[in-house]
């Protein structure tokens, strides 16, 4: 959905001065398409989340207050009650 708002905006800029947010999450995000809908559609607040069906919508997700670099590198920080271990197989 994003790569498509980036393209009609590139083949038709828009005024989007009042577009201020957005959530990606359902798939890896990649930094680059992060930064671009942070810089090229003006959504300076965008947050990256991540989740499993298996426990809940979401369970990491970043703050608008995250520095740029931190929301389009990471899935953020695990919710409230979640316990996160690294398992090694």
């Amino acid at each position: 959905m994003f790569v498509d708002m980036l393209n009609a905006q590139k083949k038709k800029p828009r005024d989007l001065s009042t577009l201020s947010t957005g959530l990606m999450a359902g798939a890896p995000c990649h930094q680059e398409l992060v930064m671009a809908a942070i810089e090229k559609l003006n959504m300076k607040d965008l947050l990256v989340m991540y989740g499993m069906t298996e426990t809940s919508p979401v369970t990491f997700q970043c703050f608008s207050s995250d520095l740029p670099a931190v929301r389009s590198s990471t899935v953020g920080y695990p919710s409230d009650h979640i316990e996160v271990s690294n398992c090694n197989i």
